[in-house]
């Protein structure tokens, strides 16, 4: 007769680990709430709703927020998206420019984290073209990207992201101009992308210009 030693205990496998049904693939330049939002969407939640629950963070996580925002993960967190999404890091870290931008820190000091920002602490990003997003996902919920100014006209459906206008905090309309009757702007657009392939560095014009409006 072998004496065998006792088996141990194993921590469970909790829902925040295990991969969910739905594989969510990443748009390229996406932001990471926009990219966390669509995921709950999926699974017809709100993303402060499944974010919390799938990080064990709690409900103050999204305290202030809007769907301008910005959130990042930290170390911890990000393999749980990573998994619940069935998307390897890999992937999530070249498609989203925020993926591993900041590290939260949890209260406790340890374990996944998030951080909810917005207002002038977001870099510029903006809905990205509803015909582009629906054509790539297959649905018609609208995904936030990266912008720049010479990247808000779309060459192949020729829409022009104009931006969101923010009424007490909420969205109250987004503006995407059709530019089908406006062919000075789309071949303006298209000399201004020639443009920048052969001088780089005037994309600093715009920098420049906005300044001296603004002021």
């Amino acid at each position: 007769m072998h004496d065998f030693p006792p088996r141990q205990p194993q921590p469970p496998r909790t829902a925040a680990t295990r991969p969910g049904p739905v594989r969510l693939a990443p748009l390229q330049g996406e932001t990471n709430l926009s990219y966390l939002d669509r995921l709950a969407d999926r699974y017809r939640l709100s993303v402060r709703d499944l974010i919390p629950a799938l990080l064990q963070v709690g409900g103050g996580l999204f305290k202030g927020y809007r769907t301008d925002g910005k959130i990042y993960l930290n170390t911890e967190a990000r393999p749980r998206v990573s998994a619940f999404s069935r998307v390897p890091e890999e992937i999530l870290q070249r498609a989203l420019p925020a993926w591993t931008a900041q590290e939260p820190i949890s209260p406790d000091g340890s374990g996944a984290a998030g951080r909810f920002r917005f207002g002038a602490v977001v870099p510029a990003a903006g809905e990205g073209c509803r015909l582009c997003t629906a054509a790539r996902t297959g649905r018609a919920k609208p995904a936030r990207v990266y912008l720049q100014p010479h990247t808000r006209i779309c060459p192949r459906h020729r829409r022009w992201m104009l931006g969101t206008h923010w009424i007490d905090g909420a969205p109250a309309d987004t503006e995407q101009v059709d530019l089908a009757g406006l062919v000075e702007v789309v071949g303006a657009h298209r000399r201004h992308l020639d443009l920048l392939r052969h001088r780089p560095d005037a994309v600093r014009a715009f920098e420049v210009s906005h300044a001296v409006v603004v002021i």
